[in-house]
């Protein structure tokens, strides 16, 4: 069905969609001349910001946070380990995969892992991969090796970098890229804010206090051009630490305080 409306000023051009309608483009065609309207009923389409949503979707929220990027840390040859040998590179790509697996499942975003393999990755490159990648959050998961005192759960953040092309290999700041690390003003306190809720999470989940948030220069968090937090999960020096890590349960209790402290924070920005 579909009707139009001359006006003074133009026409108003109206019709139905099914219920199953979730999003729509609009886009301004040459060759001939016209206007061109989309329709999808895929919202990974909306989530992936391809197109917008309508009010009644219920998807319009999902834009406030459509990508995340988890960093495992470590996965060098100077990890922190347990006394049992586990290597924080080991954890944190454990950790990150099932974190990843929850929040796709629970949030519906799109996740994408710096690494999803054992081996290192430098700084630079982690961060290149949250930029590109277009992503709403950076969060970089990692393991301590506190010597007698509390080191977890604590979280870092960073002022945005004071220079242009900070993260950015020279072949992509060729491409116009450069100005990423200008494009983190006015996230720290969305970092700020991130960093508290996670570190609360863990806090009530486990009830182990450690540091709370804390503001660093870290190279990694500065050259990312999105909210970024460093995440201390667990110190790998901490009483029953390896019945812990190897307990499967309380690796769940750790992704679902993470996803709902991430959740709780893409309902208040959304």
């Amino acid at each position: 069905a579909l009707a139009v409306d001359q006006g003074g000023t133009g026409a108003e051009v109206s019709f139905a969609v099914p219920d199953t309608i979730m999003g729509y483009s609009v886009q301004r065609l040459e060759r001939p001349l016209r206007i061109e309207v989309a329709l999808t009923d895929d919202p990974d389409d909306i989530r992936e910001r391809r197109f917008t949503p309508f009010p009644e979707s219920g998807l319009a929220d999902t834009l406030a946070l459509s990508v995340i990027v988890l960093d495992p840390g470590g996965g060098g040859d100077g990890d922190a380990r347990t006394a049992s040998g586990q290597s924080e590179g080991e954890l944190t790509l454990l950790l990150c995969r099932a974190l990843a697996r929850q929040l796709a499942d629970s949030l519906h975003v799109r996740v994408v892992l710096t690494r999803d393999y054992a081996g290192n990755v430098s700084d630079d490159d982690r961060a290149e991969a949250a930029n590109m990648a277009g992503a709403d959050l950076f969060v970089s998961l990692h393991y301590d090796a506190g010597a007698g005192t509390a080191t977890a759960p604590r979280a870092i953040v960073t002022r945005p970098a004071a220079r242009a092309g900070a993260g950015v290999s020279r072949p992509l700041a060729e491409l116009g890229f450069e100005a990423w690390g200008h494009a983190r003003r006015g996230t720290l306190p969305r970092a700020l804010r991130l960093a508290g809720l996670l570190v609360a999470g863990l806090t009530a989940e486990f009830k182990r206090h450690g540091p709370g948030v804390e503001e660093w220069p870290v190279p990694l968090l500065s050259a990312a051009a999105m909210p970024a937090v460093y995440l201390v999960v667990d110190d790998l020096n901490a009483p029953g630490i390896d019945a812990r890590l190897n307990d499967p349960d309380a690796l769940h209790r750790t992704v679902m305080a993470l996803v709902g402290a991430i959740d709780r924070y893409r309902r208040e920005t959304s």
